[in-house]
């Protein structure tokens, strides 16, 4: 018995001895490792632009104390697009293109992923995942993301106004043209009767266009690869107003137009300005006389004369109270097209009686018309008076020449009495410009004084001698006939 205790005291001490002497590890007993419930990471998006040759790494930032640590990350083409085929790794990155990211994860000591570990991807889905059962590694592929497109802010763009006429079974497309480099393009296009009429109910598609008649279109923009419509885009519709718009979920740039009334163009006018006579009395506006030719599309409205300076008849751009005689007057006015009619910018003026100085067409569809300054014919009595009193008084061979001089109601500083003539002329008359017609009258008194002064020249003093000599002997000829037919009838 006591033989037995010793051995079993004896073994026992051994084995403390042995266990003593064995590293310490091979005492513990492992612990089963800590499942990973979830997973979450942050991709830093990548700048748009840079060039690339092989594999393009992807920042992921996981959050802190995270149970895993992440082993590679890399960026691929998630369509078929610029940058390179799908799946493969972009050579660049394209605004508004699409990229996902395949990543692989490594559990910390302690833990494991599981089959039912959730994977979360900020800003985008998992599409796969992948558990190696041997290095218990996670393999992640995510979804696509679309990198920030460019922003379209500004759009314009021109509404070609259907011709009149035509006949149409299916919808209408509206013709649009865009300017060069735009960013975007025309999906689509449609017109629509703008209310109940002889083209067909409001809303529907016109079977044809008349002139008189309002219609409206609707069009649809999209946005260039790497490019999107901003959220307030700034929109220049030509030849037409927008009535409503909006960019869709979609990203198509929607625009519907106001109703639009189609007319014949009118692309040249003609009409008639008469030039009033000088004289008459007025105290307000002045109408002017301006009529359409016939057959012409248009009105004519608010006609008045204006001075075209400061003179007798008042200030300049005022209505005048007179027409003086070379006086220079203005006149305004208005063309209004008939219904079913518009002017086209750059329209042509016919104006008979007057050269135009502008034409301008107005927001309204109407054209003003102001015509260039016009002087008004006729003289006073007293600027013909004074010129004709020069004219007469004028006794040299030049002073046809001294008298035109003083018509203009200028002092040529001579000697002689026509241009003293010529002064006092023109301060009786008043004015320093006399009119065209006193110069003509003084012109032709100077003209027939000069005729009855001039020397008569060689040839027509040899005229003279020559019919002196002629018919005294043409008188002896005939006295000589006569004499030898009396003599002949007394011998008989």
């Amino acid at each position: 018995m006591k033989r037995r205790l010793s051995f079993f005291f004896a073994a026992f001490f051994a084995a403390m001895v042995i266990l003593s002497s064995l590293p310490h590890g091979l005492l513990k007993v492992k612990a089963a490792p800590t499942p990973i419930v979830s997973v979450f990471v942050s991709p830093e998006l990548p700048a748009v632009g840079g060039s690339y040759s092989g594999p393009v790494p992807a920042s992921l930032a996981p959050a802190v104390d995270s149970p895993f640590t992440i082993i590679s990350a890399y960026w691929f083409n998630g369509t078929n697009q610029d940058s390179g085929g799908i799946g493969l790794a972009p050579s660049t990155f394209l605004p508004g293109g699409l990229y996902f990211i395949e990543f692989v994860l490594r559990p910390k000591d302690g833990y494991e992923f599981t089959s039912s570990t959730a994977i979360t991807v900020e800003g985008t889905t998992v599409e796969a995942k992948s558990l190696d059962s041997i290095s218990g590694e996670l393999l992640v592929s995510t979804g696509n993301f679309q990198l920030k497109s460019e922003e379209i802010s500004d759009v314009s763009a021109k509404l070609d106004i259907p011709g009149i006429g035509g006949y149409w079974s299916v919808t209408v497309p509206a013709d649009v043209q865009l300017p060069d480099g735009a960013r975007y393009s025309l999906y689509d296009s449609y017109w629509f009767n703008a209310k109940d009429q002889a083209s067909g109910t409001e809303g529907s598609s016109p079977t044809v266009f008349d002139a008189g008649l309002s219609y409206y279109a609707v069009l649809y923009f999209a946005a260039d690869s790497g490019y999107a419509f901003s959220s307030d885009p700034s929109i220049d519709l030509e030849n037409a107003s927008i009535e409503t718009w909006e960019v869709l979920p979609s990203g198509y740039l929607y625009i519907k137009t106001k109703p639009i009334t189609l007319t014949w163009k009118i692309s040249i006018v003609f009409m008639t300005l008469t030039v009033p006579s000088a004289g008459g009395a007025y105290a307000g506006v002045v109408k002017a006389d301006v009529k359409p030719d016939k057959d012409e599309h248009f009105t004519i409205k608010d006609a008045y004369w204006y001075n075209a300076e400061d003179q007798e008849s008042g200030e300049e751009d005022d209505p005048p109270r007179t027409f003086s005689p070379g006086g220079k007057y203005y006149a305004q006015f208005t063309l209004v097209p008939e219904e079913g009619y518009s002017f086209i910018y750059g329209t042509s003026i016919g104006l008979e009686g007057a050269e135009y100085d502008s034409a301008i067409l107005q927001e309204d569809g109407t054209i003003i018309i102001i015509t260039e300054p016009i002087t008004i014919p006729g003289s006073s009595s007293g600027s013909s008076e004074s010129s004709n009193t020069s004219g007469s008084e004028s006794s040299k061979t030049d002073s046809g020449e001294k008298s035109g001089e003083s018509s203009s109601g200028e002092s040529s500083g001579g000697e002689s009495s026509g241009s003293e003539s010529s002064g006092n002329s023109s301060q009786n008359s008043g004015s320093s410009q006399e009119s065209s017609a006193g110069t003509e009258s003084s012109a032709q008194g100077n003209q027939g004084d000069t005729k009855s002064n001039t020397p008569a020249s060689p040839l027509s003093n040899i005229m003279v001698i020559l019919l002196a000599v002629m018919i005294p002997l043409l008188i002896a000829v005939i006295v000589i006939i006569i004499v030898l037919i009396s003599k002949n009838k007394t011998r008989r």
